[in-house]
């Protein structure tokens, strides 16, 4: 997400020009710097899951970032965890600069964990965590101690902007004390251009699936994630004696419904897959605001959810696609009833796609933030202009 707002805002003729750095690889190119250390994020992974926040080691990467920002009009932040980074040093050393987060998940108001999922000790000081095993793991529980710290750190900061891509998140942010003046909800933008409609026989026979028979898909960075609902997305196929694909890193193998393709890397072949389905459907337990929702729809292949976390706001004000959460035969119920009128037909797919357009488009997402950092550069001081003046930079 972090990329394809970065190129959005370079693109988009805002007055806004983005520099986008990272830990995923130490490769640089034209407004890509990589930061990452040899064997950072497995010798945080052991650190982090004795220590908590207070052990993780970045390796000067906080430091090369508070060097780097002295250039920059507006810092904007992304996930702070994933064993790469001490975010308090970083924020320490960012005091006096304007700075916007985008929360991807529930670690900014826990404890510990980017998704609490049914715990709801984050409301009171995550005393006693009960779910260790949840990412991202620990062996000895600190949780409590380091929700003061980030409390104290993050809640109220005076330099700080907050941005959530859904309500629901934002809903949480407020009930931890974060302030609705400096708290916005924009929703993640996609690249158009790589997920777009595409005709659904011609989708499956470069796929080589069959031309006729309803289809539906379950798309996840890792199908064996309990949060993303992969047996519930079986169990529904079963129900319906419809075939099923599953994209995504998995330990399962196919069965006679449900085939298991693994991970597909290419968005050309991926949008294949979207557009050659009748539906996605995301059965999520916890979810916030997940983008596979968002590039089904971009190629104008409806969607069926559980109403989760920020799921439901990602459906079109015209559609019925959502289930109480874990109500299998409520979601197969849905599926059932739109297959059986016929399946995605092409004025649907135009319908959800100018849906699409609409919310999830570079341009209007890329705008927003502009104004949000705007916002955060005037509580710097900054001049009467309703917008950073061309040539300002982000970071």
């Amino acid at each position: 997400m972090a990329a394809t707002l970065a190129t959005a805002l370079n693109s988009c003729d805002l007055g806004v020009r983005a520099t986008l750095y990272h830990c995923d690889d130490n490769l640089t190119s034209t407004g890509h710097v990589g930061l990452r250390r040899p064997l950072s994020r497995h010798i945080n992974a052991i650190l982090g899951r004795l220590g908590g926040d207070k052990l993780i080691c970045d390796f000067g990467v906080a430091r090369q970032l508070t060097d780097l920002a002295r250039d920059f009009d507006v810092i904007h932040l992304h996930n702070l965890h994933g064993y790469y980074l001490n975010f308090g040093r970083l924020l320490d050393g960012l005091r006096g600069k304007p700075v916007v987060w985008t929360w991807h998940d529930m670690w900014p108001i826990t404890g510990r964990c980017s998704f609490s999922c049914e715990c709801t000790k984050w409301q009171t000081g995550c005393v006693s965590c009960p779910n260790l095993s949840y990412y991202p793991a620990a062996w000895i529980d600190w949780a409590a101690r380091d929700f003061k710290a980030r409390t104290e750190r993050l809640v109220g900061s005076a330099d700080l902007f907050v941005v959530t891509p859904s309500r629901w998140l934002a809903e949480l942010g407020l009930a931890r004390g974060y302030s609705p003046q400096r708290l916005s909800v924009i929703p993640n933008p996609v690249d158009l251009g790589h997920f777009r409609l595409g005709t659904k026989s011609e989708a499956r026979a470069r796929l080589g699936l069959p031309d006729q028979a309803p289809l539906l898909l379950f798309v996840a960075a890792k199908c064996d994630d309990p949060r993303k609902g992969f047996d519930d997305f079986c169990a529904i196929a079963a129900r319906l004696g419809v075939r099923g694909i599953a994209v995504g890193h998995s330990s399962r193998r196919s069965t006679r419904l449900v085939s298991v393709v693994g991970a597909v890397r290419a968005q050309a072949r991926l949008a294949d897959f979207y557009c050659a389905a009748d539906a996605l459907v995301v059965p999520s337990s916890s979810d916030n605001y997940p983008n596979t929702t968002i590039e089904a729809q971009a190629c104008g292949t409806p969607v069926f959810v559980y109403s989760t976390g920020g799921l439901p706001e990602q459906v079109p004000p015209f559609w019925s696609g959502v289930a109480e959460p874990h109500d299998v035969d409520g979601l197969a119920k849905l599926v059932l009833t739109f297959l059986s009128a016929g399946g995605k037909t092409d004025g649907l797919g135009g319908r959800i796609r100018e849906h699409a357009v609409a919310t999830w488009g570079l341009g209007a997402v890329a705008a927003r933030y502009r104004d949000v950092y705007a916002r955060a550069r005037g509580c710097k001081g900054a001049a009467g202009d309703p917008y950073p003046p061309a040539g300002s930079e982000v970071a």
